[in-house]
């Protein structure tokens, strides 16, 4: 049975940091864990949210930050973390964001597509506040999807990298994915439900 790691960039934001780690909580299928990067020292009431999930007794989390602010819409800090992932922790990857939440079935949804034969990436639609909360149809491309989007076997996803810091960072990298995964006849499942929130 595969595992999810979600990989969740924060910066300054408290009570949606809350939203998205109870979202994962709530989940039907507990085959995640989740590790929260803060971009630079985090203040007080971010660290009491998170204190209080592992003061709670909520054994797959785990917290850290920056000594610096990386910025370049975290995409500093997902090439870092991707780089020291390790395959025996968790098969696929969740690039997602402090203001993103999720359905309470995401993760069920997601593995039992990622536990199909040879597949490299499982997406879904969202509902994006850049398009006023409309439902975003997904697609592995620039502009047509969100990071936190799909989920990436992590053999796949170390061997393209994270290797774009700009606006348009997201896109790139999965249309980078989908490419490598074509070459390497690795499936990409998508699942046509909107399955999370970009808040």
């Amino acid at each position: 049975m595969k595992k999810l790691h979600v990989i969740v960039v924060a910066y300054k934001r408290a009570i949606p940091l809350r939203l998205l780690i109870d979202s994962f909580v709530l989940q039907t299928d507990p085959h995640w864990f989740m590790t929260i990067i803060h971009d630079g020292p985090a203040p007080d009431d971010v660290r009491k949210v998170v204190d209080s999930y592992i003061s709670a007794g909520v054994p797959n989390i785990c917290y850290r930050e920056t000594t610096g602010v990386n910025g370049c819409y975290g995409h500093i800090n997902r090439k870092m973390m991707l780089e020291a992932a390790d395959p025996a922790n968790g098969e696929f990857l969740l690039f997602t964001n402090d203001d993103n939440y999720y359905v309470i079935r995401v993760v069920e949804y997601m593995l039992a597509a990622a536990n199909k034969k040879n597949v490299g990436i499982v997406y879904c639609d969202m509902v994006h506040s850049h398009i006023a909360h409309d439902v975003l149809k997904a697609k592995l491309k620039v502009n047509h999807i969100d990071i936190g989007a799909f989920i990436v076997d992590i053999n796949l996803a170390q061997s393209v990298g994270f290797n774009h810091f700009t606006y348009a960072g997201d896109g790139l990298f999965a249309e980078e994915l989908a490419a490598r995964a074509k070459k390497l006849r690795l499936r990409k499942i998508y699942i046509p439900k909107p399955l999370f929130c970009h808040n």
